[in-house]
């Protein structure tokens, strides 16, 4: 998602949202007619909405990116109110629709969970000049929130249910999960992250500095890769 949608203001919001259904019913138009019997029909059906419904996590992770904008000076509060308005609201439609099909009686199973989330983080954004917290402890935070966004549901919420199966109690099956799951977004960050930081600032650098000369040794090597015809 990128800022420039955001930029286009709720409009261009719809028109995203608009455009994501309407591939989605087209690939479902496309792969019925493909297939004759009527219960792949229905099946495929469902395997495809399932999909499209997933776009409520691309919704509710775009909320952050209205907060950034706002943050940034970019909107006022009244955009922010709306975007991430709109953007709760289509999340609630395709949770609603997701559940349907796999809990039925059930629309909102878990959605409390996100809401209770995006209320506190809201009200911290709010009230963010009153807190006195380190900036070196957020600095380092904020360094391995993206590995912590990769592995917190693969390993967290796979340990949290290891140790629920073996009999702990939700909360110590929570803080020792957020406890390895920390350690691990460190370690990858330390390991992966910042190396590949430093060798695309160091290519950037070379295609800066050099690029004629950076092609040209890229192209010989290519050539050479590929041998006399």
């Amino acid at each position: 998602m990128s800022y420039a949608t955001f930029k286009g203001g709720t409009p261009a919001l719809v028109r995203l949202f608009v455009s994501i259904v309407l591939t989605a019913l087209s690939a479902v138009v496309l792969a019925a007619s493909l297939v004759s019997d009527v219960d792949a029909h229905f099946q495929l059906l469902r395997l495809l909405l399932l999909i499209v419904t997933d776009v409520k996590f691309f919704c509710f992770m775009s909320i952050g990116v209205v907060f950034a904008l706002h943050h940034q000076g970019r909107s006022n509060l009244v955009q922010l109110t709306g975007r991430a308005g709109f953007l709760l609201a289509m999340c609630f439609l395709l949770w609603g629709c997701d559940n349907a099909l796999e809990n039925p009686g059930q629309p909102f199973t878990l959605m409390w969970s996100y809401l209770l989330a995006l209320g506190i983080f809201s009200v911290c954004y709010g009230l963010s000049n009153k807190f006195s917290v380190s900036p070196a402890l957020i600095q380092k935070l904020a360094s391995v929130s993206f590995p912590l966004y990769i592995v917190h549901m693969s390993v967290g919420f796979f340990i949290m249910r290891l140790l629920h199966a073996h009999g702990y109690a939700p909360l110590p099956a929570t803080g020792l999960a957020f406890c390895v799951v920390l350690a691990l977004s460190y370690v990858i960050h330390v390991g992966v992250e910042v190396p590949f930081h430093r060798l695309g600032r160091r290519l950037a650098r070379q295609l800066d500095e050099q690029p004629s000369q950076f092609v040209d040794r890229a192209l010989k090597r290519a050539d050479g890769l590929q041998g006399p015809l």
